[in-house]
């Protein structure tokens, strides 16, 4: 079992880096074909076993990909027909699992973005603040941000500043009883009464 080109094929998934891993596969390429003349049937059940024994390790590495619903690696390969055909196919599969794994990561960013939002909001919603004084917060470009949000709150993020405003100055309006609304519309960031 070629070990040493399962560590290079997974650490060119967690690159990202594709050349890692055309290298690998060219150098199981010329081992089991040239040096150790496998069958094509031979080599297919190899590519079979390895690509099973990475999905393994990146399951183990917590990285769950559904990448078998989308790109089924073993009948993939059951298709074949020569050596190129099996190998471009492996390559293939292992180029689909980092555009996956690619999404996965920026995904993950996104929310990160979007919580630091959402936490900048909350901490300072009774201040003057704007969907560039967010962004510049949190290092990344405001129409992005603002795209980003939209997508993942369904809301613009003044909408969703105004619904947190709106919902410190119901509590303060229900818990004190002598406040003015433009007192309370000061509290949570409104500083002119007819935009409260």
């Amino acid at each position: 079992y070629p070990v040493k080109v399962q560590r290079y094929i997974l650490n060119g998934i967690k690159t990202g880096d594709i050349k890692t891993i055309e290298n690998a596969i060219t150098e199981l390429f010329n081992e089991y074909i040239y040096d150790k003349q496998l069958s094509f049937n031979q080599l297919q059940k190899l590519f079979i076993t390895l690509a099973g024994g990475i999905e393994s390790s990146l399951w183990a590495d917590g990285f769950s990909s559904d990448i078998s619903d989308e790109y089924d690696i073993y009948s993939q390969m059951e298709q074949c027909h020569n050596f190129e055909m099996l190998k471009d196919t492996f390559l293939n599969y292992f180029k689909q699992i980092i555009t996956q794994r690619n999404r996965t990561m920026e995904n993950q960013k996104d929310k990160v973005y979007i919580s630091q939002a959402i936490d900048f909001m909350e901490r300072y919603y009774s201040k003057d603040i704007q969907m560039n004084d967010i962004a510049e917060f949190i290092g990344i470009n405001a129409i992005y941000l603002g795209r980003l949000f939209k997508l993942s709150t369904g809301k613009t993020m003044m909408e969703f500043l105004t619904n947190i405003r709106m919902e410190h100055a119901k509590r303060i309006l229900s818990s004190d009883k002598y406040i003015s609304i433009k007192e309370a519309g000061a509290l949570v960031g409104y500083y002119n009464v007819q935009s409260f």
